[in-house]
């Protein structure tokens, strides 16, 4: 009996022990994840760990706290909105037992990098002209992709921005005058759709010299007579360069409609429509004639070409970017007094032409 009462404890005592054992296992399974500081444009990475997860380890399931699941071992992850996910990692192990961790992570906005500095180029910047046109290119690059806007300080007190470019990695071109001889610093900036704004670029100077008589020119009309610049010395001349599939065009031929009825003969007018090397040309002598008659003009019309390129004298690279109407006023010496980018008011250049008559 004693024997018997012995043997009894010794297995009571040992299935106890056994039990004890297993609630204490520490868990093995854990997981690591990259990024370490995640955004929302990032794909996370996520990386199942179990010591010889082959031999012990049947299914990974993975809860990722956004209603997303996976069974991989090493998924990957991405969140469309901010903040703090608690990700959950369960193994069923191939002896039936399951194990789980938990961690939370932080995801936030993704950084905003403001753009490079911009290149500033310009085809020449001395041997420049008061009041003419000339032709500067901006560009810059965005890191996160994102439209760039220009802005542009023309070094006299003047600023053209926010330009916008259609693609992130392009460039801008702009046109600006100056009505004074001096040197001046061109410089420009960018800034994403954030409003992240670039370093300023390195500075052009620019040498704009006195004052020349404009050169000469002479430029068939719709009605097949010669307009020759100089014959008109004497007189105010306003040189109007317009398009047919210019809105703003239109509205600046009814200004010069006012402003040829006030002033009469003591100005004379020409509108130049720009020659074009594209398909389809709009600004054919048939057009021209047609708008002429339209509007009710009674000045002279012009279709610059590729042979007489007049256009060329006033508004410097222009088959490349040009912005229109753009109007010269011509003193009775020959010499250009006032030039304006984009449609003018009939105020303004009233004023010009009252100070120079």
């Amino acid at each position: 009996m004693i024997k018997k009462s012995c043997l009894i404890f010794t297995i009571i005592v040992m299935a106890s022990f056994t039990v004890c054992v297993q609630q204490n296992i520490p868990t093995t399974v854990n997981f690591s994840y990259a990024p370490t500081n995640p955004t929302i444009s990032d794909t996370i990475q996520f990386v199942g760990v179990c010591p010889n997860a082959n031999e012990t380890v049947d299914t990974w399931l993975w809860d990722f706290g956004d209603g997303n699941t996976s069974t991989d071992q090493q998924p990957q992850q991405q969140y469309t909105i901010t903040g703090t996910y608690t990700i959950r990692l369960t193994i069923w192990k191939k002896d039936g037992s399951s194990e789980s961790i938990s961690k939370n992570i932080i995801v936030s906005v993704s950084p905003n990098n403001p753009p490079s500095s911009p290149e500033l180029t310009a085809s020449s910047i001395s041997n420049k002209q008061p009041w003419i046109f000339y032709l500067f290119s901006a560009s810059s690059n965005d890191s996160d992709g994102d439209i760039i806007s220009y802005y542009f300080d023309w070094g006299d007190g003047t600023y053209t921005g926010w330009a916008t470019d259609d693609h992130p990695f392009s460039r801008w071109l702009e046109h600006h005058s100056w009505n004074s001889p001096g040197i001046y610093a061109v410089k420009v900036k960018a800034k994403d759709k954030n409003d992240a704004k670039s370093e300023w670029s390195e500075p052009v100077n620019v040498t704009i010299d006195l004052s020349m008589e404009m050169p000469d020119f002479t430029i068939t009309t719709i009605d097949n007579e010669n307009f020759t610049l100089s014959e008109h010395r004497g007189k105010v001349v306003i040189i109007d360069f317009v398009d047919m599939i210019c809105g703003w065009c239109d509205l600046q031929l009814d200004i010069l409609k006012n402003v040829s009825k006030e002033k009469g003969d003591d100005i004379v007018i020409i509108s130049i429509y720009i020659q074009q090397s594209h398909f389809n040309n709009p600004n054919t002598k048939e057009n021209v004639t047609k708008k002429k008659e339209e509007t009710g003009a009674e000045w002279t019309f012009a279709v610059d070409t590729l042979e007489t390129k007049v256009t060329d004298e006033f508004i410097e690279g222009y088959t490349t970017h040009l912005s229109i109407p753009t109007i010269f006023v011509i003193d009775k010496d020959g010499y250009i007094s006032f030039s304006h980018n984009k449609k003018v008011e009939k105020d303004e250049l009233l004023e010009e032409i009252n100070r120079i008559v």
